[in-house]
Formats: C-alpha cells, structure tokens, sequence
C-alpha cells in the first residue's frame, strides 16, 4: 500500500498494534496487500475483462513491496512509494544484503522500491514501451492518481485496488464514473484482510474490496457520457488457491514492531497489553 498522507483506502480493521515511532505508519497509514489478491488480477478480473495482460508494470504506492512481489510473477515491475521505510529485522536467508552490509537498518530500498512521488510533475513513465499501472492506492487521492495515470503517456492500463465504497459519492460520480468510467470493476467475494504495518496471512476483515479497471485508457474521454455504465463481474472464492507457501516470507516483512491482529487474538490480555505497550 502506498505510503501517501491521508490514506484511508484500507482501513480494514481497527488499529491492531502500537507500533514503534508509529507517527510515520499511522500518518501515511500503510496497509500491505495480501499476495494472492494481486494474483487475481492477473488470474481472473483481467482475462474476464478481456484485457491483454501487460508485460510491464508500474506499482507508484508500493510500500512494504508486498504487492509488487506478486506482480514480478506476471510481468517487468518498476516499484516506487512517497516513502523509504525502515523494516524490522528479517532472517539472514530473507535479507537480500550482503552480509557486511547488514548492520544497517533494513529498508525497502533493499527491496528495489524508489522513492517516488506520484504527483510530482517530473514522475514520468518509466518506461520506454507500454505498460499498465497497479497499485493498492490512497482512497482520498485515488481519483487524482488516476487521472493522472490515464494521461501518461505509454499508460495501456490502470488497475486499482480499492474499497467497494469507492463505486459511490456524487463527487466521485462527476470526477470519474460519468466521464471515464472503468471498463469493468471486480468485486472480491471472499474479504481482502489488510493491517496496519504488515501482512497478516491469518487475517480476517468486514470490509469489501474490488479491482476498478481500465483497460484502454485512450479511449477515456474527459467528457460526460450518454451511457457511462460498466459492468461488474465478481471474482470467486480464490484466497486457498492463489495463497503461495512463500507468502509467509512475505508475512515478515513488517514495519518495528508489527504484530499481526491474528497473534494478538489468540495471546492473554496481559500478553496482548504488552504487545500494545
């Protein structure tokens, strides 16, 4: 999830921790995305959509890296976020520093992620093809990074993770349903659990979720249209089938201090005070 200030795009669950030096997390509010909810896109919403599925892929609000991970398995990835953050400790074997380098904090930018404003006027398409933009992205300012996504120049696609409540608000209807509507918008049937600060692969929510996609964007017009509807189709149960074995190496890469909502559940209320203190 990216790291933007006034994200609220995936507030799925209550606060589930007080993490070291929180002001960072908290305030740019990071949530990661579950792995196997960004193999849907691929795996379902996009060959239901009737979409080319793109060979190179820009994630601008990559936080943590945990979706564009899953992105790598599909196509070329150029990862960026707002932020750099500083990562608990990892296992010698999931740290990919050498090992005299080590005694440094742990940041993202071992994991290939640039720090990039989105919004700036000198981010660009990296890229000298075409290609699509993914990201799990600000609910706030989602419409702004879309349209800024479907006016760059070698932009195919644009695919955004989102709450299912971003389908309403007669703003949102003027900004973006009734001049460019998506081609198609993919509900998940099963909750996509996100957490503050990490990924929880035991994790549980009551929020739903979908892919808002646009597959051509050239053909997106700034204008109000006669017929601005499109269609939903739902993605089906697919958590058991998509979820991979190295996902739980995905699961350590965590902000200091991160303790996944599904740990806390099953400790005392004395484990659990000193977990939050």
């Amino acid at each position: 999830m990216t790291a933007v200030k006034g994200h609220s795009a995936v507030r799925a669950m209550k606060k589930p921790i007080k993490l070291s030096q929180g002001t960072v997390w908290e305030n740019l509010e990071l949530f990661p995305t579950p792995p196997w909810a960004t193999r849907a896109l691929f795996d379902i919403a996009l060959p239901r959509a009737d979409a080319e599925l793109p060979t190179f892929a820009w994630d601008p609000c990559a936080g943590l890296g945990h979706m564009a991970s899953p992105l790598s398995e599909y196509a070329t990835v150029h990862a960026s976020d707002v932020h750099i953050y500083e990562l608990a400790q990892l296992p010698a074997e999931h740290d990919p520093r050498e090992p005299e380098f080590r005694g440094a904090p742990l940041t993202t930018t071992s994991f290939g992620i640039d720090r990039v404003d989105f919004f700036d006027d000198e981010a660009v398409w990296p890229c000298r093809g075409g290609g699509w933009i993914i990201g799990n992205p600000p609910f706030v300012p989602a419409a702004r990074m879309l349209a800024k996504a479907l006016a760059l120049d070698g932009v195919e696609g644009v695919a955004l993770l989102l709450r299912l409540q971003w389908l309403t608000t007669e703003e949102r209807w003027g900004e973006i349903y009734s001049k460019m509507p998506p081609s198609v918008v993919a509900p998940f049937v099963e909750r996509v659990p996100m957490c503050l600060g990490g990924y929880d692969p035991d994790g549980s929510t009551a929020t739903d979720y979908a892919w808002f996609i646009w597959s051509e964007p050239k053909r997106c017009k700034l204008l109000v249209r006669a017929d601005p509807s499109f269609p939903l189709q739902h993605i089906p149960p697919c958590r058991a089938r998509l979820t991979k074995r190295e996902d739980r190496a995905l699961a350590l890469r965590c902000v200091p201090g991160f303790v996944p909502p599904s740990v806390l559940r099953k400790q005392s209320p004395r484990q659990e005070a000193l977990a939050l203190a």
